[in-house]
């Protein structure tokens, strides 16, 4: 009985820290090569690879070692703790930092994520063979391992997501994952002595923990991004926040970065722009500046750099701020002064959700959760995102956007986005930061639900007030984008090759 329970305890944690490696290989990626679609294909992809490749090893070792499968399985469980402790050593020697939107290079992700995903899988059919031994049937053998594998990966998902990363240090949690293998190698050890020599496995455990704990202090700390240390580092539940500190004197500026992108900055000595796109908050400014108390709702908050403009410039304005990442919004606080702004509140909501039971409540909504090139949230893209924008806005609104884009483009992420706009809002018109020679550039959007209204000068007093009408782009028709086909990461991936 107790060997029943041992084995299966061990094929329950040996897939629990198979999705806690899937989870948290994601945290190792996404400040290399940004938060997307494509990152999480390559995990995801990497990490059944590996399961293949373990399942089908490990039935080949079992039925090779049928009279020391105990033994095997203390053999496996400890080679995929240490494989698994090695995780983070592995990825800085072999994923280096790359090109903002560039996608992550599969055979070296393979290198570093497979191996313990393999190891982990070949637990599972040594295991069978153990229990099939024990006087259980093959069939209810590999039922009862398959069941577990299902339990061990659902609480393997949810307690890495909910509770260790967002308490733990991703770095530290794979050296934990991998003394977990190997606490439950030693309790085969101790439940099987008498299949196990004692002498051999005992110091065999002394020397992986100690291994462990020598990767572990290896890979303590992330390799640098930028020049300098940063003031600020935590891992959200959706990406890993960053604040860094460059310059010097009066110029010294302070960078916010989600994962891999320099998301908004501020200069310290006076709280001045940085980034030249952010002079877009200018549109909600001149569209809004005879309103007496306008009500704004910016979706993305960022470095808050054009909120903090709006509330400032507009005293008498109400700026909300609708950012999800609670880590984002203590940032702003904490390091971006959103503090020391009486007008201006944070909602912790999904822009969506921030619009919904709000008909009419804005006079203007400015859109900035785009992240970089990639890094898409596609349900902030839609036609059916801009008919909730629409129907939040007051009579008279105003709605600006912050794209990345190329104005000289048949078809691409802009084409698309301006076509979807131009679906719900009669009139919208592009200012890109840099004119309209070719090249990809921030690309300032505004819109209006009135038919009539001027646009022409919203933008006065930046060096991107010339804009055109988005009918001026040389788009193919047919490029709206809906909740139901939304392909936003992929259009922005084209601008990469």
């Amino acid at each position: 009985m107790m060997t029943r329970l041992v084995f299966c305890a061990a094929a329950l944690a040996a897939n629990a820290v198979v999705m806690s490696v899937e989870m948290l290989s994601t945290r190792l990626l996404f400040p290399r090569y940004g938060n997307t679609v494509f990152t999480w294909s390559a995990v995801i992809s990497i990490v059944i690879a590996g399961l293949f490749i373990g399942y089908m090893a490990g039935g080949w070792l079992a039925d090779r070692r049928k009279d020391s499968l105990k033994r095997l399985v203390f053999w496996e469980l400890l080679a995929a703790g240490l494989l698994v402790a090695a995780v983070p050593w592995l990825s800085d020697l072999a994923l280096a930092p790359a090109a903002a939107g560039s996608s992550p290079p599969l055979l070296a992700c393979f290198a570093v994520f497979g191996p313990p995903a393999a190891a982990l899988a070949a637990v599972g059919p040594a295991i069978v063979g153990i229990l099939a031994a024990e006087g259980w049937s093959a069939s209810l053998a590999s039922g009862v391992v398959s069941s577990l594998a299902a339990a061990g990966s659902i609480g393997g998902t949810l307690l890495t997501t909910f509770s260790l990363i967002p308490a733990f240090g991703v770095r530290a949690l794979f050296g934990g994952m991998g003394a977990v293998m190997g606490l439950t190698s030693l309790a085969v050890l101790l439940a099987e002595r008498g299949a196990l020599p004692a002498r051999r496995p005992a110091g065999s455990l002394a020397v992986f923990f100690a291994a462990v704990l020598g990767l572990s202090r290896a890979a303590a700390h992330a390799p640098r991004l930028m020049a300098d240390d940063p003031v600020f580092e935590k891992d959200s539940a959706y990406q890993l926040v960053r604040v860094f500190e460059t310059g010097t004197g009066l110029n010294l500026l302070r960078v916010l970065m989600l994962d891999s992108t320099q998301e908004g900055a501020m200069r310290l000595s006076d709280g001045a722009l940085v980034f030249e796109y952010t002079a877009g908050y200018r549109l909600v400014v001149n569209a809004l500046k005879a309103r007496a108390s306008p009500k704004v709702l910016f979706i993305g908050g960022g470095a808050y750099a054009m909120p903090m403009r709006v509330a400032f410039e507009l005293p008498g304005s109400s700026v909300e701020v609708a950012e999800l990442d609670p880590v984002v919004e203590e940032v702003g606080r904490t390091h971006f002064r959103t503090g020391e702004v009486p007008n201006l509140a944070t909602r912790l909501i999904d822009g969506r959700q921030a619009l919904r039971g709000a008909r009419g409540s804005y006079d203007g909504v400015f859109i900035d959760a785009y992240q970089g090139v990639m890094a898409i949230p596609f349900h902030l893209t839609t036609r059916e995102f801009f008919e909730e924008v629409r129907g939040a806005l007051a009579p008279g609104g105003v709605v600006g956007m912050n794209i990345i884009g190329r104005v000289d483009e048949e078809r691409g992420l802009l084409c698309a986005m301006a076509q979807t706009l131009s679906a719900v809002f009669p009139v919208v018109r592009l200012h890109p930061i840099h004119g309209p020679k070719g090249g990809l550039q921030n690309v300032i959007v505004a819109a209006s639900p009135d038919a009539g209204a001027d646009l022409a000068k919203v933008l006065v007093g930046t060096a991107f007030s010339q804009g055109y009408d988005a009918a001026a782009l040389a788009c193919r028709p047919g490029q709206v984008l809906t909740d139901d086909h939304a392909p936003a990461e992929w259009l922005a991936a084209k601008y990469l090759r």
